[in-house]
């Protein structure tokens, strides 16, 4: 399996703000959506770390759940963490291209998310 497409955003929420970040994943072979492969992050800003995960729907699509960030954060740190599901292989080299690089490949194990402007 690989990451088709990778939706990244950001919105203003009160006193802080909201990353976005969602992926379709298919199928390397068949290009078919794939139903239940568990991908996992960590996100990251100044001192605070946290650990993420979702499981993909029948769409294909996986939506993390973030949570907020202080207004003092520019931006957040994505970091690749893992991938699994039964009879599943992750396999970064296929995944879409996001500012020049395969995300969450072996060339771009991370990424920044920027904060609303």
């Amino acid at each position: 399996v690989h990451i088709d497409k990778v939706i990244v955003g950001s919105t203003a929420r009160g006193n802080g703000w909201k990353p976005k970040l969602e992926f379709k994943i298919r199928d390397s072979g068949t290009n078919e959506k794939v139903k239940g492969v568990k991908f996992t992050i960590g996100m990251s800003y100044g001192n605070k770390s946290k650990t993420k995960s979702c499981t993909s729907k029948k769409t294909g699509k996986c939506a993390f759940k973030l949570g907020k960030v202080p207004k003092s954060k520019a931006s957040v740190q994505i970091a690749f963490l893992g991938a699994s599901s039964d009879g599943v292989v992750y396999d970064g080299s296929n995944n879409v291209n996001r500012e020049g690089c395969k995300v969450f490949s072996e060339d771009c194990l991370t990424f920044d998310i920027l904060s609303p402007v």
